[in-house]
């Protein structure tokens, strides 16, 4: 292993900062009052930026479409008749229990 040479000024400088920041108490353990202000800091901080920014993106509300059916469709079989759009559409495009339940209900039509 090669000995490297090294500036003494520029170790200096680290040993004074490593001692100044040793001081300062940076390396002790923060307790629990002052996480709890860090905290609240930041969520003052994350509210006033909420508020200031320029954001224009909200949330509006869907407006479903009733569907009307049958009274004695709504009776006789409830899980069969959607009351709204959004339950029409397919939830899970490429349900994989439902092609492998194909694939054997497949499979055994042609043994049989």
């Amino acid at each position: 292993m090669e000995k490297v040479d090294v500036d003494d000024d520029y170790v200096q400088k680290l040993e004074s900062k490593l001692s100044s920041v040793k001081r300062s108490g940076g390396g002790r353990e923060p307790n629990a009052k002052q996480i709890i202000q860090d905290v609240a800091d930041l969520r003052k901080f994350q509210i006033a930026s909420l508020l200031d920014s320029n954001s224009t993106t909200q949330i509006e509300p869907v407006e479903s479409e009733v569907l009307s059916y049958n009274y004695l469709e709504r009776k006789i079989a409830p899980q069969k008749v959607a009351l709204t759009k959004e339950e029409l559409a397919l939830l899970v495009d490429n349900d994989s229990l439902a092609s492998k339940t194909a694939a054997e209900c497949t499979v055994q039509s042609k043994e049989a």
